[in-house]
């Protein structure tokens, strides 16, 4: 079977293997949402020779092909028929990984069955719930383009943000651990272009944040921030501003709602910011 999957992998267009190769970022059983992760993948550059207004279009048909191929199963659906979210079969993810390992394309720690530390360079690392105590020999991030940290309870031994100058896209979220002092370092990576900071404690972004000339998603939802600083208008590649607190209505978090007392604060000049497609749940001061 595991050859079987192989060969489908091998039978892929040269432009869907680096998103299929992408999945193995995320933990087994984990649910993948559509909008994050098609926003990933056009900030990691996967989605070549187009126009920047059109990346996540694209990304969202490869997800649709995916799901098409069976590479991926559908967990929700909504109203309208599209997938909102999917996971990847335990076997699937096996040969996913294995790959991914093997072509230097992604390191893994907490995945004790997995070497993290099998190649000199690092170029997209992803730490798992179990491995924010883990070190691994020459354990150097300077290279390293994207970080995936998904709930972990402690800050990983091994992440410092500043040593993160390459890095393209950091997804954060359920780390809350993430203090205010740590977003100051973040602030201070000026090719970030995806910034998750979903379901974290942190209470308020750094006027710093202006800094981030190429970010395209900035995601604060389910934090404690109240209001966005004035620099945030500076961002003029920012297409994605997500904010705000849900109250969920079901186990499955399938019925969510947003009460306005809990929207952000915007501070005008969001004329300057042209390439704005979404914003969620704010207030415009």
């Amino acid at each position: 079977m595991r050859n079987v999957l192989s060969l489908g992998y091998n039978d892929l267009p040269y432009n869907l293997k680096a998103c299929f190769l992408y999945l193995s970022v995320f933990p087994e059983d984990y649910e993948i949402k559509r909008g994050p992760l098609v926003r990933r993948w056009a900030a990691e550059g996967f989605i070549g020779g187009m126009h920047k207004s059109n990346l996540e279009e694209v990304a969202g048909n490869y997800f649709d092909e995916f799901i098409g191929r069976s590479i991926i199963t559908p967990t929700h659906i909504d109203s309208s028929g599209k997938v909102r979210s999917c996971r990847v079969h335990d076997m699937m993810l096996e040969v996913i990984t294995a790959k991914s390992i093997q072509e230097n394309f992604i390191s893994l720690v907490g995945i004790h069955h997995h070497d993290a530390a099998g190649h000199d360079k690092i170029r997209r690392l992803s730490i798992h719930a179990y491995g924010s105590k883990e070190r691994f020999p020459g354990s150097n991030l300077s290279h390293v383009r994207s970080l995936t940290i998904l709930g972990c309870m402690e800050k990983p031994v091994i992440v410092n943000f500043p040593q993160l100058a390459l890095t393209r896209v950091l997804d954060l979220e359920g780390c809350r651990w993430l203090s205010n002092q740590d977003l100051k370092d973040i602030c201070k990576l000026y090719l970030l272009r995806y910034l998750g900071l979903r379901s974290t404690n942190i209470s308020e972004l750094p006027k710093l944040v202006g800094n981030l000339k190429e970010l395209m998603t900035l995601d604060v939802r389910n934090t404690y921030i109240k209001e966005l600083p004035a620099t945030i208008t500076q961002l003029r590649s920012l297409k994605h501003l997500l904010a705000g607190r849900y109250k969920y209505y079901t186990r499955t978090h399938r019925v969510k709602h947003s009460f306005a007392k809990d929207a952000v604060m915007i501070p005008t000049g969001l004329k300057n910011m042209s390439a704005l497609q979404r914003i969620s749940h704010v207030n415009i001061i």
